[in-house]
């Protein structure tokens, strides 16, 4: 019996040394290493006049401390906490900037270990804005093309959980940024006991509803989603630094500069938040707002969108942006077959543009057979590319079109 418990004892320290034994990570042959850390083949771009083309050196994988860190999967984004930034999965470590005239370069130096993502050519191409992570947070740089000089533009303060956290407007010297919150606190704890059942409410519509990751589903999630997404938008000077807040703070997803400077289209996520959607289907609102943040025309309020049929396109106002060449005109289309591809119409979409102040009547000034796929837009006002999809065929067809004399 004894010989029997002595036995049953040391193939208890056997297996427990198996269980809790941890192993560090086994590197392979080296060939196989060599093909996996083989530096990338830089990403190019060009400047908007295409003179100049910026070399953007990325790291060949991302390391293993920065996959392990701690990840919030909420709302359908995965959110670092650490940054309050969406997953970046790769980071750019090198830029060099290349005449397409002389082919001569010019090198950008960056502090030692920088990472950096999001880079983007202002307007008149003098200037590379760009995101540099750090273990507090995420800066805004800018770098001045001609000399290759970079310099930081704000402290560890970038939200970029739900948009990019940055654009540049008309005239390239300053830029709209949003910002964590100032004082906002510490992240909601998540409570040691519930307060109550979860509950959902249907409206007794019938959706089709698509299977979604990461999705929200319980309050603590909302208020996780909230406290990283809501943000300050803020303006601020290339030159000096200096900024000034716009409006107030709130889940903004994106901002758009008219082209005259004056006028911001805001998106503004509200509640209620869905648990079946992404934040991208949350209700929301667009706003026209001045540079002091006043809403001057609300484009609209617009509930959760689940009846996009799959397959389809919201039933109602979509791809609102600014014309191109003029100080502030919107256009965006919106769908004659209800979003439903399987409906049998004449015209898919109609193409709709509303001018500033914005109290005259939209005017419709195309239709197009099938989807509506963008306009890629021309130096001369008005004129641009314009593409329609059929999903069914997978069939994609251009147009020179005028949407000012269609």
């Amino acid at each position: 019996m004894i010989k029997r418990l002595v036995i049953t004892f040391f193939v208890i320290i056997f297996l427990t040394g198996i269980v809790f034994s941890q192993e560090p990570y086994k590197i392979p042959p080296k060939n196989i290493l060599d093909i996996v850390t083989t530096p990338r083949t830089p990403s190019a771009s060009f400047s908007p006049d295409g003179d100049i083309m910026s070399l953007v050196v990325s790291e060949s994988m991302p390391s293993i401390e920065y996959m392990s860190q701690p990840l919030l999967r909420i709302a359908g984004v995965r959110i670092l906490p650490k940054y309050n930034s969406r997953q970046v999965t790769r980071f750019s470590t090198g830029l060099t900037f290349k005449s397409i005239k002389d082919g001569t370069e010019t090198k950008v130096e960056f502090p030692q270990d920088f990472k950096f993502s999001s880079t983007r050519w202002s307007h008149d191409g003098q200037w590379l804005a760009l995101l540099r992570y750090l273990d507090n947070g995420i800066e805004l740089w800018v770098v001045d093309v001609k000399s290759g000089k970079a310099k930081a533009l704000t402290g560890s303060v970038i939200n970029a959980a739900l948009g990019s956290g940055f654009s540049w407007l008309p005239g390239s010297t300053h830029l709209i940024i949003h910002t964590v919150v100032e004082g906002r606190g510490k992240p909601p704890a998540k409570p040691t006991t519930p307060i109550g059942p979860n509950v959902q409410e249907h409206s007794g519509r019938i959706s089709q509803v698509r299977t979604y990751q990461d999705l929200l589903q319980s309050p603590h999630d909302e208020a996780l989603f909230e406290y990283y997404g809501t943000s300050q938008i803020m303006e601020i000077d290339v030159t000096t630094g200096q900024s000034h807040k716009i409006g107030t703070p709130g889940v903004y997803l994106s901002e758009n500069s008219s082209p005259d400077g004056k006028l911001l289209i805001v998106y503004k996520v509200k509640k209620p938040y869905s648990y079946l959607y992404t934040y991208r289907s949350f209700p929301h609102s667009l706003e026209i707002w001045d540079k002091d943040g006043k809403i001057v025309h609300l484009l609209g309020n617009f509930s959760l969108a689940d009846q996009t049929p799959i397959g389809g396109v919201i039933p109602g106002m979509r791809s609102v942006n600014w014309q191109p060449l003029k100080p502030s005109t919107l256009i965006w289309v919106e769908a004659l077959d209800g979003g439903d591809p399987e409906k049998e119409v004449p015209f898919r979409d109609k193409i709709i543009t509303l001018s500033a102040p914005f109290n005259g009547e939209p005017k419709e000034v195309l239709k197009t057979k099938n989807r509506y796929s963008g306009i890629s837009w021309l130096q001369t006002a008005g004129m641009g590319f314009l593409a329609e999809s059929d999903w069914k065929r997978r069939w994609r067809t251009t147009y020179l079109v005028n949407v000012d004399d269609p």
